[in-house]
């Protein structure tokens, strides 16, 4: 039995490779407008990548998705000739095309207790196919970060009090490039004094997953170590050259709220400069007046520990 599978793990490879070759020497031999061009190349780096046939199957089935200059230069080379087209055929995803709308919303004004909250969903554009399973997974996500935020406050409204408590809850969407989308989701809660509270939500469009802190780095490397001790070394920058910023860090008074180390999780985006920037809530390592913080990683300081071929970050 296991020689069988072996066999038909030969005969995929060897058709993936048949594949890869055919989409080559179509491509080098065909006319291809500049736009065209890089994308094709895109396409034919990232299938060389994957060592299972069944990996690329996955990625092959969600080919549907393009921008509209894409489509037509797709377009213009299928009918160019059919060895083109049978190459076309085997591209993996160009990108999903998906945005954020009002999923739903939640609003009350009673006493001293009121809420304004509009929560997210992501949805495939029309016409685009179906919503990648990295989207679903962050709309998922959203629910349960907002509905924490609700069930709180609706708790503390029902049980009353004297003081004024406010949620307020929004988001926008802060990329939409040709590789990555994200949207910021944000709840802002008010009672004696307010405390912001931040995510990013990162679909990574030629996968169609989402992308997590972790998927940037290789496998095994300390990440988490690296990214802290880059993060201390501006804290301490930061608060030699500017006396009113303050962060929770070598405070020998109470070391207890010191600044030790991100999670493995922790909160971040992609800039628009393509750099990585790891975000913290306010109260997380600073006081209240400093907000949300944020700070962002010069890629030559992780270079070494990044997803090789990755190409996210510059």
């Amino acid at each position: 039995m296991n020689r069988d599978y072996e066999e038909k793990d030969k005969d995929f490879a060897e058709e993936g490779r048949d594949v890869l070759q055919e989409m080559k020497e179509a491509y080098e031999h065909t006319p291809v407008p500049e736009e065209g061009r890089r994308l094709v190349e895109q396409a034919i780096q990232r299938a060389k990548k994957d060592k299972r046939r069944g990996q690329a199957v996955v990625r092959l089935r969600r080919t549907a998705v393009g921008i509209a200059a894409a489509f037509a230069c797709i377009v213009a080379l299928s009918n160019s000739s059919a060895q083109v087209a049978h190459a076309m055929g085997q591209i993996p995803i160009l990108g999903a095309v998906v945005r954020a709308v009002t999923f739903r919303t939640y609003e009350a004004d009673k006493e001293n207790f009121q809420a304004q909250v509009e929560i997210p969903q992501l949805e495939a554009e029309e016409g685009a196919g179906e919503l990648p399973q990295g989207a679903e997974e962050i709309n998922s996500s959203i629910e349960e970060f907002t509905d924490r935020f609700i069930k709180e406050f609706e708790s503390d409204m029902e049980t009353g009090g004297e003081g004024h408590e406010g949620l307020d809850i929004s988001y926008e969407t802060v990329t939409d490039s040709d590789r990555l989308y994200t949207v910021k989701v944000w709840a802002v809660q008010t009672q004696a004094s307010g405390a912001e509270t931040v995510r990013y939500y990162t679909l990574d469009k030629a996968t169609g997953q989402q992308l997590a802190l972790a998927d940037l780095f290789a496998e095994g490397s300390d990440y988490v170590t690296v990214l802290s001790e880059e993060i201390k070394l501006q804290m301490r920058r930061q608060m030699q050259e500017d006396p009113g910023k303050q962060y929770f860090l070598d405070d020998e008074e109470f070391p207890e709220w010191n600044f030790e180390r991100i999670k493995e999780d922790q909160n971040f985006y992609i800039t628009d400069g393509q750099k990585l920037a790891i975000v913290f809530d306010e109260y997380e390592v600073a006081p209240g007046y400093m907000g949300v913080v944020s700070f962002e990683i010069p890629t030559e300081e992780i270079a070494d520990i990044l997803q090789p071929d990755m190409g996210i970050l510059q």
